[in-house]
C-alpha cells in the first residue's frame, strides 16, 4: 500500500473503502476510480454523476476531464451532483 500511495504501485478493490483505514494516515489524499460498461444500446445522454461523501473536498473527473469540485463545511457530509457527457470506449 505504501508503494501505491507514493505512486509506484496499484491497488484495487470491488467495494468502497474508508480513506483513513486505507492510507493509515500516510496520505491525506485518496482517489476513487470507476468505470461504467454499457451494452451498446444504453443511452449516454442525460447522465448525472452523484457522489455522497464525508470527505473535506471532492474533485471530479469524467473521461479524463475535470468537471468540478466541492468542499464540505464544518466537517459535514455533502453530495456532489453534476450532469456529465459520457463517451463510449
Amino acid at each position: 500500500m505504501k508503494d501505491t500511495l507514493q505512486g509506484n504501485g496499484k491497488f484495487a478493490a470491488n467495494l468502497l473503502l474508508e480513506q483513513k483505514r486505507v492510507t493509515v494516515d500516510f496520505s491525506d489524499y485518496f482517489w476513487y476510480m470507476t468505470s461504467v460498461d454499457t451494452n451498446g444500446t444504453s443511452s449516454l445522454q442525460n447522465v448525472t454523476l452523484q457522489v455522497n461523501t464525508k470527505g473535506h473536498v471532492l474533485h471530479a473527473f469524467v473521461n479524463k476531464r475535470y468537471i468540478g469540485s466541492q468542499w464540505g463545511s464544518n466537517g459535514q457530509s455533502f453530495v456532489f451532483e453534476k450532469p456529465v457527457l459520457l463517451k463510449s470506449g
